[in-house]
């Protein structure tokens, strides 16, 4: 009998058998049996580790597995028993489109496992490719990032020379940049400790994701900016007023790109000098606001509650701050202009607001028009009535306050 097969019928035996057959070998055959053992350990041990940071049949290796379920000791041992560049690894990480058999445990394992599943399910879709520190980002496995810090991982890659994804799947940023938008993987909490780990370790905040935006500006047009990794990031050297590859600051951007209006935000923005005199193709930021509730009005969204409720929010922090209420834009429009013109049928809130905050109604832009003349085509009646009468002689003021107390006011509009 060869070697290999008499090897291969050795390792087939159970343990008790071979403890059995043990007791009768003589010291030199007990020997021999003894360093056979080692050298199978010594040969099968590293083929053993090389598994978990394997694709198998391209999906989920075993290593980005434990971090997906958080499991820090197991993700250790791997690194200690795999080549040392294992801990900057790239995959093409796919949790699979079914849940696993383990479902069918406790229901706390399984709420817990379903979150983490569908965790990685999001991060993919968005990043096909991702090494082993992002991956423990959009996963939000705070021990696991800070263990792969601790080791060395590197926390500012560069895509085209580490990764061997095909061109155009490459990841997205850094890991600073999947921490900061938490909100595109279904995260119920915003990830300030990872991002705070991330910082502290020297994520470079120059370095740009897919569209060139910095993580802070990055963060700000997620879905709901928060204002506590917006602290850390200017604690961090982040300037309040760098412009972006886009060519908006960070105030702009927070008004401009973000989904809801967080004055939380704003407020530190402003507060870290945070310039609100900004000017983008001529516009003001209070230009823009009127535009994005021109914008909400026309998704049909509800101007007294949900998304809408903020932006008025927002129009009346920035009114309350201006150095100017009378701020034109590029073609010499003001903001009530770009009410009647953004906001058509549902402009009479916003002009109500605009003119109890001193915005002049004369004002013409550079074809000559007030903003009566742009409500006479697509602001509706209750406009053109408001904005007549604040042409009408002073006496007539009352008569016009008795008028509008008959008016009604669109569908969903605020009283203001």
């Amino acid at each position: 009998m060869s070697s290999s097969s008499s090897s291969s019928l050795l390792l087939d035996l159970p343990t008790e058998l071979l403890l059995k057959i043990a007791r009768h070998l003589t010291l030199r055959a007990l020997t021999r049996l003894v360093r056979a053992n080692h050298l199978c350990n010594d040969l099968l041990t590293p083929l053993l580790y090389e598994r978990p940071i394997r694709d198998v049949n391209g999906h989920l290796p075993i290593i980005f597995w434990a971090t997906m379920l958080g499991n820090t000791p197991l993700v250790s041992r791997i690194l200690d028993r795999t080549p040392a560049d294992t801990i900057n690894m790239y995959s093409h990480p796919d949790p699979g489109e079914r849940l696993p058999d383990c479902m069918h445990t406790d229901p706390h394992h399984r709420m817990h496992f379903y979150r983490s599943w569908l965790l990685a399910k999001c991060a993919v879709r968005h990043h096909p490719c991702q090494n082993l520190l992002q991956w423990a980002v959009c996963c939000h496995r705070l021990e696991i990032v800070e263990l792969l810090l601790q080791r060395g991982a590197r926390i500012n890659p560069e895509p085209h020379r580490w990764c061997a994804a095909p061109r155009g799947s490459e990841p997205a940023g850094t890991a600073l940049h999947y921490a900061v938008g938490y909100s595109k993987y279904l995260t119920a909490y915003p990830p300030e400790e990872i991002v705070g780990a991330l910082l502290d370790h020297g994520a470079d905040r120059d370095v740009g994701d897919a569209e060139g935006d910095n993580a802070l500006q990055a963060h700000l047009k997620s879905r709901q900016p928060s204002d506590v990794i917006v602290r850390k990031m200017l604690d961090h050297g982040y300037d309040a007023n760098g412009v972006g590859n886009d060519g908006h600051t960070p105030l702009w951007t927070a008004v401009d790109g973000a989904k809801l209006f967080s004055e939380g935000v704003v407020g530190l923005l402003v507060e870290r000098g945070a310039d609100t005199g900004v000017r983008v193709f001529g516009e003001s930021i209070l230009h823009r606001v009127v535009a994005r509730l021109g914008r909400e009005a026309g998704m049909g969204v509800s101007m007294g509650m949900g998304t809408g409720a903020g932006w008025w929010s927002a129009l009346r922090y920035f009114l309350q701050y201006a150095d100017d209420v009378n701020v034109r834009d590029s073609c010499n429009q003001s903001l009530l202009h770009y009410a009647v013109a953004k906001m058509h049928m549902r402009c009479l809130p916003a002009l109500r607001l605009l003119v109890e905050s001193g915005v002049d109604h004369r004002l013409k832009d550079i074809f000559g028009r007030t903003a009566l003349d742009l409500a006479v085509g697509v602001g509706g009646d209750d406009a053109v009535v408001f904005l007549q009468g604040l042409c009408a002689p002073v006496q007539s003021i009352e008569l016009l306050d008795s008028n509008m107390q008959g008016l009604s006011i669109p569908s969903g509009g605020e009283s203001v």
